[in-house]
């Protein structure tokens, strides 16, 4: 049942017309009028309240019976009125629990909501100090890589200008340990030199190709070095992005 005014206010109506009933200037049909509007006013138009308030005699053309119809139709007002204030009030007490356990139900939903967003917040938490590391640990990787890049010496195109830009910044005791190297290289490159013009040319040919190899060796492991700074960029990368979407989609 859906009323269309405040159940206090409807109840009041109902007992103001109830009153009505037995005061000495009652008017049945002007009373009937009244009432049936009231009725429209609290449950609706369609409701059908106000036929039954309508059908009641409260006359009769027959002179004998016009007391007793009278008096009948005065009772069966007052049973309707009754019954309607008596279903409001029984309505208004199952909506009243209905609300009550509803509240109850949403106290009970919003501790848990309040619980849930504590623990989202503990673990966005977590994942932005994560975050942070993996970008620490990103930026130091880079900077291996950049490093690593910037002091590969590329042995296919080795100038005297490399040479001497790799000296430069060795510290002391590497570059004197550098200088004594690149002495004894060029001195056995001389002497390789003197060598290789006596030798045959087969002799030629195996000391340059065993020198090819130690510098395709060398050249591997430093391309490995950087393959694998790479890879662990990558890795770190993909986190972040993983990391980003989540915090997104939270």
């Amino acid at each position: 049942m859906t009323l269309k005014i405040p159940a206090n206010k409807a109840i009041e109506i109902l007992k103001k017309r109830r009153l009505e009933i037995n005061n000495s200037t009652f008017e049945p049909e002007v009373w009937k009028g009244k009432t049936e509007n009231d009725l429209k006013e609290i449950f609706g138009i369609l409701d059908g309240k106000k036929f039954q308030i309508s059908s009641i005699r409260f006359t009769t053309p027959f002179t004998e019976k016009k007391y007793e119809i009278f008096e009948n139709g005065k009772r069966q007002a007052e049973q309707f009125l009754e019954s309607y204030i008596e279903q409001i009030e029984e309505y208004s007490k199952i909506n009243q629990q209905e609300i009550e356990e509803k509240d109850t139900f949403l106290k009970i939903e919003n501790t848990k909501l309040k619980s849930n967003f504590s623990d989202l917040l503990g673990y966005t938490k977590q994942i932005e100090e994560k975050s942070e590391q993996l970008l620490k640990d990103a930026e130091n990787k880079n900077q291996k890589i950049s490093t690593l890049q910037k002091n590969t010496v590329q042995l296919t195109d080795v100038t005297v200008k490399k040479v001497l830009y790799l000296i430069y910044h060795l510290p002391i005791g590497e570059v004197v340990t550098g200088i004594s190297i690149f002495i004894a290289i060029i001195s056995f490159s001389f002497w390789t030199g003197m060598t290789i013009q006596d030798n045959s040319n087969k002799s030629e040919h195996f000391n340059l190709s065993k020198k090819v190899i130690t510098q395709s060796d060398t050249i591997k492991i430093l391309i490995e070095n950087f393959k694998y700074l790479s890879v662990e960029n990558q890795k770190v990368k993909k986190e972040l992005d993983s990391i980003k979407t989540l915090k997104k989609l939270n």
